[in-house]
């Protein structure tokens, strides 16, 4: 019996060994996707900037948003156009 009981804690200690290895790989390959995505999004912001400095903008007109009404959690407005 003493025997059965230790081959019982080892085999569990075995599977969790198993569990534990194959989460660190997941953490590590995710970790690696995070760092991916990081750069992209800071390629994309200094795109953005590089854009929003190069495009003119019309500096006659801009927008105005009046809401008009909310019902059943929808809001419904109007967007006017302010010529200056």
């Amino acid at each position: 019996m003493p025997d059965d009981h230790l081959v019982t804690i080892e085999t569990k200690l075995s599977f969790q060994e198993d569990l534990l290895d194959e989460l660190n790989s997941i953490i590590i390959r995710q970790q690696k996707e995070i760092d991916s995505l990081k750069h992209e999004l800071l390629l994309l912001q200094k795109k953005i900037t590089i854009i929003n400095i190069v495009t003119p903008r019309p500096t006659s007109s801009t927008y105005s948003l009046s809401i008009i009404s909310f019902k059943n959690g929808l809001i419904f407005g109007k967007i006017n156009k302010v010529i200056m």
